[in-house]
C-alpha cells in the first residue's frame, strides 16, 4: 500500500507486485493505518542501519532471518561483494524463489 501512496516511504513497488499475485484475502488481517505506518517506518528504519553497516563494513555478510516475502535486498541494493543469504521456512523459501529474482541465497 505504501509504494501506491503520492509521498511513499519506501517506494517499494516489486513488494506491491509479489502482493497481487499471491491468492490470499487480505481483508482478514486487521491492520490500521497506524500499523501500516508503524511497519513502512520500521522497515524504512532497518534498511538505513543496513545500509549505513554495509558502508562501514564493505566485506560484510547480512544474514536475514524470517525474511518472508520482504524484500529488503532489493531496497538496499548491496554492492556485489556483500553476502546477502535469506533464511525462512522452506515452504516460504520456495514462494520466495518463485516471486523474487534472486541475487541472494535462500535457504
Amino acid at each position: 500500500m505504501d509504494s501506491r501512496q503520492n509521498k511513499a516511504v519506501l517506494a517499494d513497488t516489486s513488494a506491491d507486485d509479489v502482493l497481487q499475485r499471491i491468492n490470499y484475502d487480505f481483508d482478514r488481517v486487521r491492520v490500521t493505518l497506524g500499523d501500516r505506518f508503524g511497519i513502512v517506518v520500521r522497515a524504512k528504519q532497518l534498511d538505513r542501519r543496513i545500509s549505513n553497516f554495509i558502508v562501514s563494513n564493505p566485506l560484510a555478510t547480512v544474514v536475514h532471518l524470517g525474511c518472508g516475502l520482504d524484500n529488503r535486498v532489493g531496497r538496499v541494493n548491496p554492492p556485489s561483494e556483500i553476502g546477502w543469504y535469506e533464511i525462512d521456512y522452506p515452504e516460504v523459501a520456495n514462494k520466495r524463489r518463485s516471486r523474487y529474482s534472486s541475487r541472494t541465497q535462500i535457504r
